[in-house]
């Protein structure tokens, strides 16, 4: 009798589960000859919606974790059924449906995360701390086919078929701007240095070990075209964790390189990336720049300790003995820069406690310094302005509650109401920086995404 009781708990408790996972939406495969002209109308059709996130890996990289953890190479999530904008902490009990949803986590909710956190500076360009939404159409590239998924209470095959018809139906120019001229650093060289200095002066009395310091660039009354802007970036940077984002009358348009946290069934992967170096103009030139990368005490310091900082932070919800450094120190190869990656994976004591990975690791590790809460005091005290989603995270949860997201750098912000462009760059600040160097970084990772 005890047995047949246990039976039917388990019976039921399959179905409760089923029932929790049922899939809401119906997925249409329909055929494109050109995957790149149908992903920049896809792109195109935003303007028509309040909403958007469209997510790209341009990379095709074929090696090591970022190859192994791959999944859709194109998923872009269109309009608005449902938004979600509360405190993380009730995050989990508001995605009620068992369905998709798409958002962002801006750097500056590191303040409801860490309450004694605070800053009265405001960010140049302001987006929510947290934001997702339930989208009204999904479309993926998966597996060599193309897909648009609707979730059926709202619409059906007919109209999504339509949608597919007005995406096709997007017109295309080809304008292409170069923004350098028009975007200028939100602060002087001189005070970037003295700013630098001043850091390591905390880092030689035992403060901090290293901090992730940023500058800005900017400018006003620009008009700016974003799915021109997103073409440009992903043609000419190819990276896995590119990002179109439209929040209203803002956008965000990313070329990012890195992930910050994945989740898998029970395990979760994070990819700090710290470490960097341009690529060399001749193939004896970039071995050579990549040999010196791969041996650079400096730069692979600066790894290290983020790696050890978020293996700190994953072991808060990891099962005991489960945190791995799967890769550590990885030189990767991109357009014009060598990045140096690290991955750090756990297995999850609570599966289905899904939010508590992102609540202790956000913001991710590369983008703070060490230790995190001293290195986030700093820079609340020495960069002039709120990063908003600088260095937040743009992605998705499944319906079975797994997620991808990325690390919004390489970015570019734009409030098209007020015209007004936004630029962030920075570089991992140690005891063995050089103020000269650190400047230098920060000026080729922004010129070689804002020229033309």
């Amino acid at each position: 009798m005890e047995n047949s009781k246990t039976l039917r708990s388990i019976v039921i408790q399959s179905w409760q589960e089923n029932i929790k996972f049922a899939p809401m939406r119906k997925w249409i495969t329909f055929n494109e000859n050109s995957n790149q002209l149908f992903l920049k109308r896809l792109v195109q059709s935003t303007a028509k919606v309040k909403c958007a996130t469209i997510l790209y890996d341009a990379s095709k990289i074929s090696s090591g974790c970022y190859h192994t953890l791959q999944s859709e190479s194109i998923l872009a999530a269109l309009d608005v059924v449902e938004e979600i904008q509360k405190p993380i902490s009730e995050l989990k009990e508001s995605l009620t449906k068992a369905d998709w949803y798409f958002g962002f986590l801006s750097y500056d909710l590191k303040n409801e995360l860490f309450p004694n956190l605070r800053t009265n500076r405001t960010a140049r360009i302001e987006f929510p701390n947290l934001y997702f939404f339930r989208p009204k159409w999904i479309i993926r590239f998966l597996n060599g086919q193309w897909q648009i998924g609707y979730d059926s209470d709202y619409d059906s095959e007919r109209t999504a078929l339509e949608q597919i018809d007005i995406i096709k139906g997007q017109s295309i120019t080809n304008h292409v701007q170069d923004l350098r001229p028009d975007m200028q650093p939100a602060i002087s060289k001189e005070l970037y240095m003295e700013h630098v200095r001043s850091l390591q002066e905390h880092i030689q009395r035992g403060n901090i070990y290293e901090v992730n310091y940023c500058m800005e660039f900017f400018a006003e009354e620009l008009k700016i075209d974003p799915a021109q802007a997103f073409f440009k970036f992903t043609e000419r940077f190819p990276m896995p964790f590119s990002a179109f984002l439209k929040y209203g009358n803002k956008y965000a348009v990313s070329a990012s390189p890195e992930r910050y946290l994945t989740k898998k069934g029970n395990k979760i992967y994070s990819m700090p990336m710290k470490g960097t170096a341009p690529r060399g103009e001749t193939p004896e030139a970039d071995a050579i720049i990549l040999d010196q990368l791969k041996k650079s005490l400096k730069e692979r310091s600066e790894n290290i300790m983020i790696t050890d900082l978020v293996r700190n932070d994953l072991s808060h919800v990891a099962a005991k003995g489960s945190v791995k450094v799967e890769e550590l120190c990885n030189a990767y190869a991109f357009p014009n820069l060598y990045q140096v990656v690290s991955t750090i994976s756990a297995e999850l004591k609570n599966p289905d406690d899904w939010v508590s990975p992102i609540s202790h690791s956000f913001p991710m590790g590369s983008m703070t310094g060490a230790p995190k809460i001293s290195a986030m005091q700093l820079i609340d005290e020495f960069e002039p302005r709120k990063r908003g989603l600088f260095s937040g995270s743009v992605g998705y949860i499944t319906p079975e509650k797994d997620f991808d997201f990325n690390v919004m750098i390489r970015t570019l912000f734009y409030d098209k109401e007020k015209k007004t462009a936004s630029y962030w760059a920075g570089s991992a600040i140690t005891a063995l920086a050089n103020a000269e160097d650190e400047y230098n970084e920060c000026m080729l990772k922004a010129g070689m995404v804002l020229g033309g």
